[in-house]
Parts: structure tokens; C-alpha cells; sequence
């Protein structure tokens, strides 16, 4: 008889809260993993307080990403991608809003590792004088290959 493994621990990682009110949701989603050191526990997610329910909602085309936590089947090490925050032109004042935003992953060779990205700088605060809608984007987010 085969006996299944039961875990005696639970890591438990904590989330902020939804703090929006008025709400857009793009019609797809990708769901990318994000690997944590469970250190052989049970892994829970909890939100801290229940967030602010939304008063408007918006559903557009378009393609979403989420992250999803999971256990590291490596938990020992960890590859790193540093992500640029594109900065936009501050003298200009006309800031563009896309209708969607397609994603493309950029493959890297994790070597087995989990997979973490930083952000690097946090950008310009740029006032809007004047807003221009755009079809679509595209962006691109680090994501693990057996080969690059």
C-alpha cells in the first residue's frame, strides 16, 4: 500500500488588498509562476483586510497578466532579471493610454532556479496636459527556458 506525504507546516505569504475603485479588466489572461522557498510547507496566500470593492467596472480587449504563487522545486537558488521602467519624454505632457497590451515573454536560461525580477528606478512622474488613446502595445517580461 502506497502511503501519501503529508505536510506538517503551512508558509503563509501575505497580499495587499485591491485598493481600486474604478476597475478595468482585459478580456485574456497569462498566467505566469512565480516560484517562493516553501521549505518543504504547505504554501497559503492571505490578503491583508478585504480592499475596496469597485464602483465602475470595464471589461476591455486585451490580455492581462497575473502571477501566481508556487512552491520552488529548486528552492536553493534564484535567477535575477532587472526591468527597466520606460520613461516617457516629462516636457511633453501628452501621455498615451492603450485599449490592449500584448505580451511577450523574453526568454532567459534559469538553470532550474526560480525566476525573481526588480524594477529598476521608478520612473518620472509626468502630469498629463493631454491624453492620447492608442490601439495597442506591446511589452515584453522575463519569463525561464531550459534554453535561452
Amino acid at each position: 500500500m502506497r502511503r501519501s506525504a503529508t505536510l506538517t507546516c503551512t508558509k503563509t505569504l501575505l497580499k495587499q488588498p485591491p485598493i481600486q475603485t474604478d476597475c478595468t479588466f482585459l478580456s485574456s489572461t497569462i498566467t505566469f509562476s512565480k516560484f517562493t522557498d516553501c521549505g518543504g510547507c504547505a504554501l497559503t496566500t492571505r490578503e491583508l483586510g478585504v480592499g475596496i470593492p469597485c464602483e465602475e467596472k470595464t471589461t476591455v480587449r486585451g490580455i492581462a497578466t497575473a502571477t501566481v504563487d508556487i512552491c520552488s522545486p529548486s528552492p536553493t537558488c534564484t535567477v535575477t532579471a532587472i526591468e527597466r521602467i520606460p520613461f516617457q519624454n516629462i516636457a511633453d505632457g501628452t501621455c498615451t493610454h492603450y485599449k490592449s497590451t500584448h505580451t511577450v515573454p523574453r526568454y532567459t536560461d534559469c538553470k532550474g532556479c526560480a525566476l525573481t525580477t526588480v524594477n529598476e528606478g521608478a520612473g518620472p512622474v509626468v502630469k498629463c496636459s493631454e491624453t492620447v488613446t492608442s490601439a495597442a502595445t506591446t511589452i515584453t517580461a522575463p519569463a525561464c527556458s531550459s534554453t535561452a
